[in-house]
């Protein structure tokens, strides 16, 4: 606010801060203040002409994805988490990939898409075993069975 009191026309490096911010939001569970801040932090980043770091925008979304889930607002999660797998894959850029998909894989559950939300999981749990990431595909298969015994 020091340096932009307005909030307009952001640097990518003042959308970073808002982004960080929007985040303590969200981990607060301020979510409609998380999720104005990721909104406006989205809107800033479409409005460069050019962006340095593509993982700003995959933060944000990733970040709007889960505020919105969090708010039990599952369509518009995908909405977020879809563009984010998108953007990964037409970036070629694995940064949060596999959280896009596991955040896809649980709205769709939460939404009554049993089927299609079971394989966005198993795609996040293959993405991360590629990785070497074997503890956080672990933990995919166990949140994947409780979705499942809640349905």
């Amino acid at each position: 606010d020091l340096t932009n009191p307005d909030r307009s026309r952001l640097t990518e490096n003042e959308i970073e801060i808002l982004t960080s911010l929007a985040i303590i939001k969200l981990e607060e569970k301020d979510f409609i203040f998380a999720s104005n801040m990721f909104e406006d932090a989205l809107d800033n980043l479409d409005s460069l002409p050019h962006i340095l770091d593509p993982k700003v925008k995959l933060r944000i979304l990733y970040g709007l994805s889960q505020t919105l889930a969090a708010m039990n607002n599952y369509e518009d999660s995908l909405k977020y988490s879809n563009l984010g797998i998108n953007y990964c894959i037409n970036n070629e850029i694995l940064y949060l990939f596999g959280e896009f998909y596991f955040q896809s894989g649980e709205s769709y559950i939460k939404i009554g898409e049993i089927d299609i939300g079971t394989e966005y999981i198993n795609r996040a749990k293959s993405i991360f075993l590629l990785q070497n990431d074997e503890k956080f595909a672990k933990l995919v298969g166990i949140e994947l069975d409780k979705l499942l015994e809640k349905c």
